[in-house]
């Protein structure tokens, strides 16, 4: 394959930002075909990614064939099941919340695999490997396409069936297609609605401040700890924040110097009824209702 780019690939006027943001995992594909050219184009972009001491240590094949997809597909399965079952229990209820399992459809929904393979004798291999298939991600976003970063539990088979040398380790298999779903934005994003109605909540925060501070001066610290309330892991700093609900600092995390440790002592029981500890939810800092491989069992 040459490191020159296809004409074709000259009519694109997304900027690199705009790919960025627009970059989901996909694993859902349309059965719709995906022309070579733009298989070329991805394939053109990881060429051009830097490598150590420039030995562009890479192996890179496509795969169309629905038979050779369906034998990788199967392979894949079964050493996936092997992983899922070796993983520890916090992992697979975690997989299990996330509905990621053994079964791999997109390995044979998708039109096009492209199998990217890293040459172990060159100098940064790994490392360089990994910046190629960043490249071919983004350019097949960029071309309207969808795909997701897949490592097979068990990688020892592939080889074999593309004849691919053994000095060649398998780091991913891209599936390429079009997506079925249009992805969404990022849900953590913070939307324009979003923003007005958290700048409006802090200036009617800041109003009832003033107002209790002219008519209760005396009162002044009491109002303060209601208003800007003390982190609750306990380091004794006052919160500010855009939302008078938050209960913790912003950033402060099990990783922190001061982090939830304290409030994570004694947790409430899963509301299944089954008598075990819930757990903490990192991302709403809160506790779950649910042990997440319960999720289900009960409604939320």
């Amino acid at each position: 394959m040459t490191k020159n780019f296809p004409e074709s690939a000259r009519s694109s006027n997304k900027n690199l930002f705009e790919l960025l943001e627009k970059r989901r995992s996909i694993r859902s594909f349309r059965t719709d075909p995906v022309p070579s050219e733009k298989v070329d184009v991805i394939i053109a972009a990881g060429q051009h990614a830097p490598s150590g001491a420039n030995r562009r240590s890479w192996l890179i094949r496509t795969i169309t064939d629905n038979a050779v997809k369906r034998v990788i597909r199967e392979k894949c399965q079964i050493g996936d099941q092997a992983w899922h079952e070796k993983a520890d229990k916090k992992l697979q209820q975690w997989l299990k919340a996330k509905h990621i399992t053994p079964d791999k459809p997109f390995l044979t929904d998708a039109p096009v695999l492209i199998a990217v393979f890293g040459d172990t004798r060159a100098p940064y291999w790994l490392e360089s490997v990994w910046i190629c298939i960043g490249y071919m991600v983004l350019a097949a976003v960029d071309r309207g396409l969808g795909t997701v970063i897949y490592t097979p539990g068990d990688k020892s088979f592939i080889n074999g069936i593309l004849n691919v040398p053994e000095h060649y380790e398998l780091q991913a298999v891209l599936p390429i297609g079009y997506p079925l779903i249009e992805p969404q934005g990022n849900p953590k994003k913070q939307t324009d609605m979003e923003y007005l109605a958290l700048k409006e909540e802090k200036s009617i925060v800041a109003e009832e401040k003033l107002t209790l501070e002219k008519s209760e001066p005396t009162s002044y610290s009491s109002i303060d700890n209601i208003l800007s309330p003390i982190c609750a892991c306990g380091c004794g700093k006052k919160i500010i924040s855009l939302s008078s609900r938050r209960k913790y600092i912003q950033g402060h995390s099990k990783f922190g110097v001061n982090g939830l440790h304290k409030v994570l002592k004694s947790p409430p029981l899963c509301k299944c009824g089954c008598g075990q500890p819930t757990e903490w939810d990192w991302d709403r800092m809160t506790w779950k209702k649910y042990i997440d491989s319960h999720i289900g069992l009960k409604e939320l």
